[in-house]
């Protein structure tokens, strides 16, 4: 008698409702249970992702200023990374892309991964290395010219420039006619020790006249330039002008324990070196004898 209750109970309980199959699927993940197809809201986020990672990346080459002469260092210094790392991000990408062409294929949800996963190394290899690229700074330039003007003047022009500076660095040119060239050794040719004394200070050297020596300070875009132009007499009062150098070099300034007035060169310097006697002559050609 005591089980009669129990059996209205059961009969008078609601039947249980069995959900639909869309219900199911809504009740689970987006990208389906195991074995199941992706549903589409799935596939739409995917989408959605890849737009994003392609939006990603364009932002992140034009940062580094993919569009200016960041391309060009790429290929110039680094072709193998540059290359590696845009072989990655094309096979990434692409994969994906023909792995949404089979949204209902097993290995879908593994190509998009592994795909990404790809992509993303080659990003940030392409980052790393953009980077790196934009860091590496060009040694200064230099142009030197001597011209003769007359028997004993010569017209000297120096211009130099640099590229890629900071902000405390300035650009320091230095031009030197060296008059007493005697070698101590034999050995070791005049020209030889010119280019010695050249790259030398100058407080290391006695034989020598300093004909300029001035710096410039950098531009918002990190250029700096500056010329110099004047007469020398290659024989005077100092002697025979045999060489003359000019050095530029791209200095930077700091004050390490309140000394403004060290510097440290960082090997960025480059130097030309001109021997006056091998100037064309300027007297006219001598004229033949009149019979």
């Amino acid at each position: 008698m005591a089980k009669e209750p129990e059996e209205g109970a059961k009969k008078d309980s609601p039947p249980t409702r069995k959900g639909t199959a869309s219900e199911k699927v809504e009740s689970g993940s987006l990208n389906g249970a195991k074995g199941e197809p992706p549903t589409a809201e799935f596939m739409n986020a995917v989408r959605v992702a890849a737009l994003a990672y392609f939006g990603l990346l364009i932002a992140v080459l034009a940062a580094l200023g993919i569009q200016g002469d960041l391309l060009t260092r790429l290929i110039r210094n680094a072709p193998e990374a540059f290359a590696w790392a845009v072989i990655a991000t094309l096979v990434g990408g692409v994969a994906a892309s023909i792995a949404l062409l089979w949204p209902r294929a097993t290995a879908t949800r593994w190509v998009l991964a592994i795909g990404a996963g790809v992509a993303l190394v080659g990003v940030s290899v392409a980052v790393v290395v953009g980077t790196a690229n934009l860091s590496v700074r060009e040694k200064p330039s230099l142009d030197l010219s001597v011209v003769p003007k007359d028997a004993n003047t010569v017209t000297v022009t120096a211009d130099a420039s640099a590229s890629s500076m900071r902000a405390k660095e300035t650009l320091l040119l230095r031009l030197i006619a060296f008059t007493d060239l005697a070698s101590k050794d034999p050995r070791v040719s005049e020209a030889k020790q010119a280019e010695f004394k050249c790259l030398a200070d100058t407080a290391q050297s006695l034989d020598y006249v300093l004909l300029y020596w001035g710096d410039t300070g950098v531009s918002l875009t990190g250029v700096a330039s500056t010329q110099w132009k004047a007469d020398v007499e290659i024989s005077g009062s100092n002697g025979e002008v045999r060489y003359i150098c000019a050095k530029a070099v791209i200095s930077e300034r700091e004050e390490p324990a309140g000394d403004p007035k060290w510097r440290r060169h960082e090997n960025r310097f480059v130097w030309a070196i001109a021997d006056v006697t091998l100037l064309p002559s300027t007297s006219p050609p001598p004229t033949a004898a009149s019979r």
